[in-house]
């Protein structure tokens, strides 16, 4: 409102006074409605607060709400120096003795023989061509513009790099040009290629029978995929891999069986074994690519086949037709100041290698390898070798093993003593040439023979067979972060053995012990969050007795809603368990609700349940299941999977028929409900079948209670089978689903903000309002005075100019 003006000196009245008892008279509503404004903010701090309380016990819970991360295991190691570990819930009791052989490490590349004396130095034009885990990538230089700088910027910001890390090292005056690997282990090998290499690829993507439109994964099984369909196996199906290597000697039938668990993870595997080891198949956008591990010329062809072998199981489409991508030597390299030999390899990627308690125990056993004449008798000409993607030069077709060992040696990934190189008689003519690995190498891929230069009579073909097949004696690992090697325990090596006065390693001894003061601790810290939060609702919904007031978020309808739903977990039967269990109820491992709604931890009870060992696993269980689950043992179907977000945990039924239609047992039907529920068809994809993942059009939810949950069905018999299903989440899980609820956008936290936000916004547009209409008021009133006090300012001049003039008349 304006400031008001008028002093009513003139008059003697007090016009501002006036004017400001009107005014507070006609605010009061302003007041009122400023009050109601301020209990809205305090409304929106309060609910701020309550979200915090919420956010911090949803910390607590989740800190338990998963058995694999509630970390109830304790793991020490004797020299934290050498080796650290982990361990999740899957680990056991109990100590290890781990020996470290050798440390996983990357692979190093440096041009040795180098022309630049400034890194602005320009490269030439050219192209320059690299492989990291044969994959490979061309970079393209343009003469007298792409300088040496330029051309590691080239590499290390190629959005396709493969992992390799571009640097310059300046040494006897020069810039060299380094290429790193970004990543440990023998899969991760650097190559500077002379030309480019051949790679084959899938005509079409391997998809999901479930979804055609997704693309398989290396996990994905092969009954999974969309050639299959609903197909049952019957047993002994397989797929045959076929081919040449690179110098197009037919490969040996390799068979990969399908059965139930056979992924393409086994068949990518099982690709490289048929090519003894001398082509990488990778899998990519669905896609199988099989890249030679050798740059340049390549004769090599790869074909998949199915094969039933006499079963039933049609496909439902054709396996994908391998065809040639990129043609071998292609394209050379060229560029001149950066060729390919004159690169030095100065670190190979390697594996680590452990023992574990000893294992494995066996010695190491060198590979043997050993070539001879398959057939013809040459007489003149040469033949070259190749190992793990490098070939010799030119051998003659009569040179003795001394001769050989020198090629062999002369190779850029060989060291000395890697191979041993001897002979039956003097040479092939007479016999053999035996090739004999170090130990230390353990299996290897077998030796390639280019034998197209051979001379003689009956076409003269050299052949390599594996006599001796390699092993290093080690658990190989492409980490230094070992998590396969021991279930539930992680290893992280640090550094090799350090040895005793003998020089023989001491072994690191690493201990696991149940965390019992841990998990005790970490449900401590969920109890105390959680009366936290308690106590803040009934201090903001109850009756103060002293300020004679209601708490700021009494009217709020959420509070109600979230008192009843955070006891729910610890009031009754966890859901999913039975009298099978050995614990079902909160109460009986030391957790209650007290009178005040605030739980009570009994320590002594919990670490008593967590001191023995069937107890120990039944507690965590109890805290953290997460959609485990198991059937009543019908014997046709058993728990294959449920969501631990989708699946409502409970009791449900499933029904499945089975049939024969001639073509061997299928699944016609099936259908699973929430017992007591609806029923509701199941997806059927081979002899998995899942429930119905349909989600409510608000995209937050599943629409039915089964959502994610997967059996899988044993096709034996034909009939209708049913069985009952249990889906385990235990309370911690349980309650953190709801304060996930509470806390997810457009939640119920969320929608209470934003109606105390609407009002807020709704009073203050009423309060704005309001101050306009009193500001109007105000200048009306001042005008209205203003207008009376020059009214009266001029009748009191007409009385005194009347009294004057009475005065002057009557004296």
């Amino acid at each position: 409102m304006g400031e008001l003006r008028l002093p009513g000196l003139a008059t003697g009245i007090d016009t501002s006074t006036l004017i400001e008892q009107l005014m507070a008279i006609n605010s009061r509503r302003l007041a009122t409605y400023q009050v109601k404004k301020l209990g809205y903010e305090k409304e929106t701090t309060a609910f701020g607060e309550l979200r915090t309380k919420v956010s911090n016990l949803n910390s607590t819970v989740t800190a338990i709400s998963n058995a694999s991360t509630l970390e109830a295991y304790k793991a020490s190691t004797s020299d934290s120096d050498v080796l650290g570990v982990g361990a999740s819930e899957d680990a056991a009791e109990g100590s290890h003795s781990i020996l470290i052989d050798q440390m996983a490490t990357t692979e190093t590349w440096i041009q040795d023989t180098s022309a630049f004396d400034y890194k602005t130095d320009y490269v030439g034009g050219g192209t320059f061509i690299y492989s990291y885990n044969h994959i490979e990538r061309q970079i393209t230089a343009v003469a007298d513009e792409t300088t040496l700088e330029d051309l590691a910027g080239l590499i290390n910001n190629d959005e396709d790099n493969p992992g390799v890390t571009a640097s310059l090292l300046y040494q006897g005056d020069k810039y060299h040009l380094m290429l790193s690997g970004q990543r440990t282990g023998e899969d991760n090998l650097i190559s500077i290629n002379a030309s480019s290499t051949e790679v084959w690829k899938a005509n079409s993507a391997l998809t999901l029978a479930s979804d055609s439109s997704v693309n398989a994964s290396l996990t994905t099984k092969i009954t999974e995929l969309s050639q299959f369909g609903s197909n049952a196996l019957e047993g002994g199906e397989v797929i045959e891999i076929t081919g040449q290597d690179r110098y197009a000697h037919d490969i040996a039938l390799s068979e990969l069986s399908i059965t139930s668990n056979t992924t393409v993870a086994h068949l990518l595997d099982k690709i490289e074994e048929a090519f003894d080891g001398n082509v990488k198949a990778t899998f990519e956008n669905g896609e199988i690519i099989v890249t030679d591990t050798t740059s340049g010329t390549s004769l090599f062809e790869i074909a998949l086949t199915y094969n039933a072998k006499g079963s039933a199981a049609a496909l439902t489409l054709p396996i994908p037709w391998m065809e040639e991508d990129a043609v071998g030597a292609a394209t050379p390299e060229s560029l001149t100041s950066l060729t390919s030999t004159s690169f030095i390899n100065t670190q190979t990627a390697q594996n680590s290698q452990i023992k574990v308690d000893g294992y494995p125990s066996a010695a190491a056993v060198a590979e043997v390898q050993t070539m001879s004449l398959t057939q013809g008798d040459p007489d003149g000409g040469h033949y070259h070798l190749t190992y793990n993607g490098y070939t010799t030069g030119e051998i003659s077709y009569d040179a003795v093993a001394a001769t050989i060992q020198t090629a062999i040696d002369a190779l850029a990934n060989v060291s000395s003593g890697d191979i041993t190189v001897t002979a039956e008689n003097t040479h092939l003519d007479d016999g053999y040439i035996r090739f004999t690995f170090s130990d230390t190498l353990g299996d290897v891929p077998m030796i390639l023979v280019d034998d197209s230069a051979l001379t003689g009579t009956g076409t003269p073909t050299i052949g390599v067979a594996e006599t001796t097949q390699g092993s290093a004696a080690w658990i190989s690992n492409n980490s230094n972060i070992v998590t396969d090697a021991m279930t539930g325990i992680t290893l992280i090596l640090q550094d090799v053995n350090k040895t005793d006065d003998l020089s023989q390693p001491i072994p690191v001894v690493i201990t696991l012990t149940r965390d019992i003061s841990g998990v005790t601790g970490k449900v401590q810290s969920m109890v105390a969050s959680y009366n936290s939060l308690i106590t803040f609702l009934k201090e903001k919904t109850e009756y103060n007795v002293e300020t004679k007031k209601m708490g700021l978020l009494s009217r709020s309808t959420t509070i109600p809603f979230l008192k009843t739903q955070l006891n729910d977990p610890f009031v009754g039967t966890a859901t999913g368990f039975n009298d099978d269990d050995l614990y079902i109820e909160a109460r009986q491992i030391g957790i209650t609700i007290e009178g005040d709604q605030t739980l009570k931890l009994d320590t002594t009870v919990l670490e008593d349940a967590l001191n023995t060992n069937q107890g120990f696993t039944a507690v965590i269980e109890l805290i953290g299941a997460m959609a485990t689950g198991s059937t009543s043992g019908g014997g046709t179907m058993s728990f294959y999977s449920a969501s631990s977000k989708y699946t409502t945990a409970g009791t449900f039924d499933v029904e499945v028929t089975i049939s024969d239609p001639g073509s061997g047992n299928v699944i016609e039907s099936a259908r699973i409900r929430q017992t007591g529920g609806t029923w509701h068809d199941a997806e059927i994809n081979g002899n998995i079948i899942t429930g119905d993942s349909t989600f409510e059009d608000s995209g937050f939810g599943p629409l039915y209670p089964e959502n994610g949950l997967q059996l899988s069905v044993d096709l034996t018999a034909v009939g209708t089978f049913t069985d009952t299903v249990r889906v385990k989440k235990g309370f911690a899980g349980e309650l953190e689903d709801m304060l996930d609820d509470m806390l997810r956008t457009d939640g119920r936290l969320d929608v209470s903000q934003d109606i105390n936000t609407n009002n807020i916004e709704r009073i203050e547009v009423t309060i704005a309002n309001e101050e306009i209409r009193l500001e109007r008021m105000q200048d009306r009133l001042i005008a209205q005075f203003a207008r009376l006090e020059k009214t009266l300012t001029l009748l009191n001049q007409q009385m005194a100019a009347v009294n004057t003039i009475s005065q002057m008349t009557f004296g």
